[in-house]
């Protein structure tokens, strides 16, 4: 069906967007970023999600999401036959189910969106990252808008594609929080925690040896872990996983410092940004995608060294240095940030 014909069929129903998401870690920030997303974009739109585990991306129940079990490439053809417009979530790390919309597209009249989350690979040594940037740049180039979540983001898709190539009109949108407090908290000099994936990229190992280095201290330790749970946690560590809001807000209220060491980039640090509208003090790396946003709300952004992490944290424990907390309430809330990029697919598509 041409596209004339498919507007044509759109006037008698309600335009369909098909959400594309390859993510698939249980309360990761990316995932309830498309939580988010598929919530809202169903008061606008007949709008389903296409993944890969239903069980992990579906926050409206089996009506709204549509699972491509063992690859199958017969179900993931049909639902982007079904859509109206495909709006694909993706990253630098782009995955099976991204580039299976960029090849339905090519051959068919369908608009696509593409929101990148990330301005680099978390695995840059990885032997599948130019076939990565390939499918990338080819996603880019066929997308009839793009929101990239940073200025960062857009600056490496216009380098990925080329300065001489045209490129489809891009919108910013930064990613938003959940969660927020309205007034900041009292905070001592007792607990340092860290909270996201228990893994190397997430600086998971460089907490732990921080605990060990530490255990003299009057120091206390938490973790909140999402996703998987670490083997083993150190008794030290006061350790929780997969909390709700309320639970949340607790872990923020009782943490004096957060640590976040991430190593490589990422695109929806959600941890970070909800600490943030929670007034936590944060000292971090300065990776992509977290150090523009620590130096934004003035936390201790560190060039990416142990060392340097534990004289930092050493010297804020005796007090010879103070981490200023940031402003609760200053990241933007999702329901402002979601509706700025359903503009955008309502612009690309109309």
């Amino acid at each position: 069906m041409s596209k004339s014909d498919r507007l044509a069929v759109i006037e008698d129903r309600p335009s369909r967007l098909l959400v594309v998401s390859d993510y698939g870690w249980p309360a990761g920030g990316a995932e309830q970023f498309v939580w988010e997303l598929v919530s809202r974009a169903r008061t606008q739109y007949d709008c389903r999600l296409l993944t890969w585990d239903g069980a992990v991306l579906n926050p409206l129940g089996p009506e709204a999401t549509l699972t491509v079990r063992f690859g199958d490439l017969r179900a993931a053809w049909d639902a982007f036959g079904w859509a109206d417009a495909v709006l694909v979530v993706t990253s630098f790390n782009m995955r099976l189910l991204a580039r299976l919309a960029v090849d339905y597209v090519n051959a068919h009249e369908t608009d696509v969106i593409s929101v990148v989350q990330t301005s680099g690979h978390s695995a840059p040594a990885a032997s599948s990252t130019p076939q990565q940037d390939k499918w990338l740049a080819d996603l880019v180039r066929r997308s009839r808008a793009v929101i990239p979540v940073s200025d960062a983001v857009r600056t490496a898709l216009v380098e990925l594609v080329g300065h001489d190539q045209v490129l489809p009109p891009m919108t910013i949108v930064e990613n938003g929080a959940r969660l927020s407090v309205a007034q900041p908290v009292q905070r001592g000099r007792r607990c340092v925690s860290f909270i996201g994936r228990p893994e190397l990229q997430k600086g998971w190992p460089l907490f732990l040896r921080l605990v060990n280095d530490l255990q003299d201290s009057d120091l206390r330790f938490a973790a909140n872990t999402v996703s998987v749970a670490p083997q083993p946690v150190p008794t030290r560590i006061e350790h929780s996983m997969l909390l709700d809001g309320q639970q949340l807000l607790k872990f923020f209220e009782t943490t004096d410092l957060l640590v976040v060491p991430y190593l490589h980039a990422d695109g929806l640090p959600l941890a970070i940004l909800e600490a943030i509208n929670c007034g936590v003090p944060i000292i971090g790396f300065d990776a992509p995608g977290v150090g523009p946003i620590l130096q934004r709300h003035g936390q201790p952004c560190l060039a990416p060294s142990y060392d340097g992490l534990l004289d930092t944290v050493r010297e804020w424990n005796i007090g010879n240095l103070t981490v200023t907390p940031p402003v609760p309430g200053e990241v933007a809330g999702w329901d402002e940030q979601v509706g700025k990029i359903l503009t955008v697919v309502k612009m690309a598509i109309s």
